[in-house]
């Protein structure tokens, strides 16, 4: 059970490069070493981000933050402006675009390499190609295939939504669930023109969607900032910190014992996850529909 945890929580890192693979954006890595026996790690390893003043959350605060997530991925469609950065993997990505409930979104993605446009609708991805011309792929056989575009990546970011690729679409409920089931925070305050602002430590349990720790001492494994607005109730900005490097050398380490005398595995790098989201027009944003003549791509599916 404890190496199915790590599997998982391996996996939701993945989900966040799962709309980057899906367009073929997929990140280069660094080698993973040849997996040898690793102990699993303790949840107490040294957090990502410490906590930055403020006061202990009182059980209304709460229950105000776990009702804005709630209410905040629930929204009918919203647009995003987010900028994500994974040293050695994601270097300054740019992810902004709308989501119309429950499953369409039209999103562009800049990284080091360029703008990529693609609109997802349901099971069936459309990406932009140089020529202007587009293609789709099926997202359910890219999830469970370990070739194409989205590779083995897709297929983790599948387990981290439930075995369903779609749920990527709602790209804040992804994310929220780096901060499922909130048990303490601290109050930092208000934020004139962002909202009161609450910051959540983030452990194992949060990533496994069992709630906050429930061992005392333990160590966060990063912070996730979020901004609720008091008009409405909704998070509107939204910023995570997240070091899921014990947690993936873990996940690596759980194949078969390395050859005897093979050369000494090179370490993973730290894979630390940095994140600012910010959403707005909630409720305001018009239906994303498919573009005309898209054709499919090896293993895709036709325009409807």
């Amino acid at each position: 059970m404890k190496r199915l945890s790590l599997v998982v929580a391996a996996a939701l890192f993945a989900a966040l490069l799962g709309l980057l693979a899906a367009c073929g954006e997929t990140p280069t890595p660094t080698p993973v070493p040849t997996p040898t026996p690793t102990p699993i790690p303790p949840t107490n390893t040294p957090a990502a981000t410490g906590p930055t003043g403020g006061s202990p959350a009182s059980a209304s605060d709460i229950a105000l933050i776990n009702d804005a997530i709630t209410k905040t991925a629930g929204v009918e469609s919203y647009h995003f402006d987010i900028d994500l950065t994974v040293p050695g993997m994601l270097p300054n990505t740019a992810i902004s675009g709308d989501y119309k409930s429950p499953d369409k979104a039209h999103v562009f993605i800049t990284s080091t390499t360029g703008t990529q446009e693609l609109i997802n609708m349901g099971t069936t991805s459309y990406v932009k190609q140089p020529d202007g011309t587009w293609v789709s792929q099926d997202l359910n056989a890219g999830a469970g295939s370990d070739t194409g575009s989205m590779g083995s990546l897709g297929g983790l970011s599948s387990m981290a939504g439930g075995l369903d690729p779609t749920k990527a679409t709602n790209i804040f409920g992804m994310l929220a669930r780096f901060a499922t089931g909130v048990t303490s925070a601290t109050v930092i305050g208000p934020d004139p023109g962002k909202g009161t602002h609450y910051q959540v430590p983030i452990y194992l349990g949060n990533l496994m969607g069992t709630g906050g720790s429930t061992t005392p001492g333990e160590t966060p494994l990063g912070n996730a900032d979020i901004w609720i607005d008091p008009a409405d109730g909704l998070i509107h900005s939204m910023m995570i910190k997240l070091d899921l490097t014990d947690l993936v050398q873990a996940f690596a380490g759980l194949g078969p014992t390395a050859v005897p005398g093979a050369p000494t595995a090179t370490p993973i790098p730290p894979i630390v996850i940095d994140m600012q989201a910010q959403l707005s027009k909630f409720g305001q944003v018009g239906d994303i529909t498919a573009p005309a003549g898209a054709h499919p791509a090896p293993g895709g599916t036709a325009t409807p």
